[in-house]
């Protein structure tokens, strides 16, 4: 019996390596299919490095909450809040500077708990929260411009002033998500001074909810009641083309809904697509843990997006169309885990995120399936459908039921008009409105080649109807006749 647990011992000791430790990712990586339902998919990134501040000679990172990247230059930007100060590195995350201390017109200055990082040509832009300003400083910390409340009357003078993210459009606009500030996006002008408040959330009212609590509650209770106001954007992004990505993380008495992410046009209008199976919400199985929370977002230059979820610590990343291409991450300790994820980047090919809990920088390099996916979307957004429809049979060859791989390819052959293979590929995928459209597309190019066969056998049709007509009025007119006769 020893000898035979021994064996057993051994026996799992030797299978256990490769059936808990086979997978490269502490995690699951997974979509929805057609029917709202979460299916496994290969893994699109792996978590590659993590970064804390003593990798960088540093102090410990204390309560980080922003991250930027400045491709031209290809600098890195982290707003290490808890220590008041920017961090700024290259591509590989390795230390340039630091910005601690400030020169203010030649007095000395300093930030206090920043939130809030963008920068452009013009310089570093910080949102400089518990100081109640937003700083334009150049890369020695010396400050170009400053920016306190905004004059207007549409923030309440009782609302204290705290910039806490921040964008920059082309002509120089800055858009400011403040706290407590639940209008929309604070624009402002070069200048610093009030333009307008731009997209602001959508009310989520419950008519049925109002009418029980409006009239089957105290008057202690109405007082106390929850008002029905927009929320507040939870971070913002924007793309090359200026257009801005919001993210919220509730919306009113609701929860989740389609405007967790919203892409805002001049105007402050959502034209973001939603055409994937499921809306841009992030988890739709929730298992009790509560709807998915999206704290920050951000955008390839090939209209692919992802955005980050607080609640459970994943990413969820779509294409220009709203099409789910993969979800990875999770809550833990082990690498490439997060606690308190508050900031996401590309970085090139990466995904770098910020965890204010950790005091961390984790890292996430691309797998060849991930590039694949990446590749297939960026040249049909590019419109190089060949390029596309090869990469979209690498992503076959590593997931043969990939229904975006067949959505993709169903799309390509649509547009090269070959209706009956694209509504196959569709078909494969189960998606029923590209099938739809394939089909009726396919009917009318089918009318088209058709028409004059189809328009000779109706008019011969109808020739054949009307001489039978005759024939049959004239007999009946005859039979008529001869009846009289006898008569």
């Amino acid at each position: 019996m020893k000898k035979l647990f021994l064996l057993l011992a051994a026996c799992i000791m030797v299978l256990t390596p490769l059936t808990a430790y086979a997978r490269p990712t502490p995690w699951q990586s997974y979509i929805y299919d057609s029917w709202g339902y979460p299916v496994p998919v290969p893994d699109s990134f792996v978590p590659h490095a993590l970064v804390i501040g003593h990798d960088l000679g540093l102090e410990a990172f204390s309560n980080p909450q922003d991250i930027f990247y400045h491709a031209p230059t290809g600098e890195v930007f982290l707003v290490d809040t808890g220590n008041n100060r920017i961090v700024i590195m290259d591509t590989n995350l390795r230390l340039l500077g630091v910005i601690d201390a400030l020169n203010n017109g030649g007095s000395p200055d300093s930030f206090s708990q920043p939130q809030g990082v963008f920068v452009n040509e013009t310089g570093i832009f910080v949102a400089d929260t518990q100081n109640n300003r937003i700083l334009i400083v150049d890369r020695s910390g010396n400050v170009q411009r400053e920016f306190g409340r905004p004059e207007t009357e549409l923030i309440s003078p009782n609302l204290e002033w705290l910039p806490r993210s921040l964008v920059v459009d082309n002509a120089g606009r800055i858009y400011v998500i403040a706290t407590g500030v639940n209008l929309g996006l604070v624009e402002l002008d070069v200048d610093g001074n009030f333009r307008n408040f731009k997209g602001a959330n959508r009310v989520s009212f419950n008519i049925f909810q109002y009418v029980i609590r409006r009239y089957f509650s105290t008057d202690e209770q109405r007082a106390r009641m929850q008002l029905f106001v927009p929320t507040e954007y939870s971070n913002l992004t924007i793309d090359e083309h200026g257009f801005i990505y919001v993210t919220t993380i509730t919306l009113g008495v609701t929860g989740g809904g389609v405007d967790a992410v919203r892409r805002l046009n001049a105007r402050g209008d959502d034209i973001l697509r939603r055409q994937g199976y499921i809306d841009v919400i992030g988890d739709v199985w929730s298992m009790g843990e509560g709807t998915s929370s999206f704290v920050d977002i951000a955008v390839d230059q090939n209209g692919v997006f992802s955005v980050l979820d607080r609640t459970r610590g994943r990413i969820f990343t779509y294409d220009n169309d709203g099409n789910l291409l993969d979800v990875f991450g999770g809550i833990g300790f082990r690498k490439g885990l997060l606690q308190m994820p508050t900031a996401i980047t590309y970085v090139g090919d990466n995904i770098v995120v910020v965890d204010a809990f950790l005091n961390n920088i984790t890292v996430y390099r691309p797998t060849a399936y991930g590039i694949a996916l990446r590749q297939a979307t960026y040249w049909y957004y590019l419109g190089d459908y060949e390029m596309s429809a090869h990469y979209w049979q690498i992503v076959l060859d590593h997931n043969a039921n990939s229904d975006l791989a067949f959505i993709g390819l169903g799309r390509i052959h649509m547009r090269n008009r070959d209706f009956v293979q694209a509504m196959e590929y569709f078909r494969f995928a189960g998606a029923r409105s590209h099938y739809s459209i394939a089909f009726g597309r396919h009917r009318q190019e089918v009318m088209q080649q058709n028409f004059p066969v189809i328009a000779s056998v109706a008019v011969g049709l109808g020739v054949a109807i009307w001489i039978a007509l005759k024939v049959k009025d004239k007999l009946s007119g005859k039979e008529k006749e001869e009846a009289y006769d006898v008569g």
